[in-house]
C-alpha cells in the first residue's frame, strides 16, 4: 500500500534503491532461510504464499493499469513482480529439498535481471529529474516527444519498459523463462496462469510509456547529457541486453554460488 507513495515522492536514486536493492536483500535473506528450514512443516507455508502471490500479481497489475504517474506506475508494478517472484518460494514449499534448487535458481536469475533493468528505468529517471524537477513527481505527460530529444535516454527508458514486459532478447525474458520453468516444475498451474494473465497486462501499461516517449514533443528538452551519464546508461543497456542474448555465465554462476 506505501509503495507506489514512496515511489512517487523519494528522490529518483533513492526510488532505485528501494527498486532494487532493498527487494534483493529480503528476497535473499528469505531464500538463505528456505535452504536451512526445510522440513514437512513448510507445507503449511504453501496457502500463504499462493495468497501472497495471487493478490501481488492481481491488484499490482490491475492498478499499475490506472496509474498516470510512471513513479507511481513502476511503483505498482514492482508489486507485480514481487508477485511473479513469490511464486518460486511457493514452488519450494509443498515439494521440499527435490524442488528447492531450481526455485533458487530460478528466483536468482529474476531477482538480478529485475534489479538490472529497474536501475536501468531509474537511471533514466533520475537524469532527467536533475535537469527538469518536474520529471521527479511529473505524470506522463511529461515524457512526451523524449525519444526526439534526448534520444539516447528514451531509447534506454524504452529498453527499460520491454525488459520489464519480459520481451525477448532483454534481461527480462530470462527471468520470465525461468519463473515459468519454476511453475511447471512445481504443478504451480493456477499461479503460472496468473503469471501469464499478469505479464500480458504488463505489456499493455509498458507499452503506453513507450508510445508517451514517441509522440511530438509538447516542450523543449534539449540537455547535453555528461560523460558519467552516458557511461552509466550504456552499461546498464549493455548489461540488460547481454543478460537476454547470452545469460549463460550468468546461469552458470548462479548454480556455482547455489551448490
Amino acid at each position: 500500500m506505501w509503495t507506489p507513495d514512496v515511489y512517487q515522492g523519494a528522490p529518483a536514486p533513492v526510488t532505485g534503491f528501494l527498486a532494487a536493492a532493498v527487494k534483493v536483500a529480503v528476497f535473499a535473506f528469505v531464500m538463505r532461510w528456505l535452504m536451512m528450514a526445510q522440513g514437512e512443516y513448510l507445507n503449511v507455508l504453501l496457502l500463504g504464499l499462493t495468497l501472497m502471490a495471487v493478490l501481488s500479481m492481481v491488484m499490482g497489475n490491475l492498478l499499475a493499469l490506472r496509474q498516470n504517474n510512471l513513479k507511481r506506475l513502476l511503483g505498482y508494478s514492482s508489486i507485480a513482480h514481487m508477485g511473479y517472484l513469490i511464486v518460486t518460494l511457493a514452488a519450494t514449499a509443498p515439494h521440499g529439498a527435490a524442488a528447492l534448487s531450481t526455485a533458487l535458481e530460478g528466483a536468482a536469475i529474476y531477482l538480478i535481471t529485475y534489479a538490472c533493468m529497474t536501475m536501468l528505468a531509474f537511471a533514466v529517471i533520475s537524469q532527467l529529474a536533475a535537469k527538469d524537477r518536474r520529471f521527479e513527481s511529473g505524470t506522463l505527460v511529461d515524457y512526451e516527444g523524449l525519444l526526439f530529444q534526448q534520444p539516447l535516454l528514451a531509447g534506454s527508458l524504452i529498453l527499460a519498459m520491454l525488459a520489464l514486459a519480459g520481451m525477448p532478447l532483454t534481461a527480462g525474458f530470462i527471468g520470465k523463462y525461468y519463473l515459468v520453468l519454476v511453475a511447471v516444475d512445481a504443478q504451480l498451474w493456477m499461479l503460472l496462469g496468473l503469471l501469464v494473465l499478469g505479464s500480458s497486462l504488463g505489456l499493455y501499461y509498458y507499452l503506453r510509456v513507450i508510445l508517451v516517449l514517441c509522440k511530438p514533443p509538447v516542450s523543449d528538452h534539449h540537455w547535453v547529457l555528461g560523460a558519467s551519464e552516458k557511461l552509466l546508461l550504456m552499461l546498464l543497456v549493455l548489461a540488460t541486453l547481454w543478460l537476454g542474448i547470452y545469460p549463460t555465465p550468468l546461469i552458470e554462476w548462479v548454480q556455482f554460488a547455489i551448490a
